[in-house]
């Protein structure tokens, strides 16, 4: 999980480091890929995102 959560949500890259807000957008990020993989059809998870975007 947590390959496909850097690959799609640049997750690394994250600037966040201090207090809870790290923690809180990782909960963010994994309800958004769980929901992403659970409703994508046939396409890449990448793309689903950018059609929901």
């Amino acid at each position: 999980m947590h390959w496909s959560l850097d690959v799609t949500f640049k997750e690394d890259q994250s600037r966040l480091r201090r207090g809870h807000g790290a923690q809180n957008m990782v909960l963010v990020r994994r309800f958004a890929f769980n929901i992403i993989r659970a409703g994508r059809g046939k396409r890449s998870i990448k793309t689903t995102r950018k059609v929901a975007g």
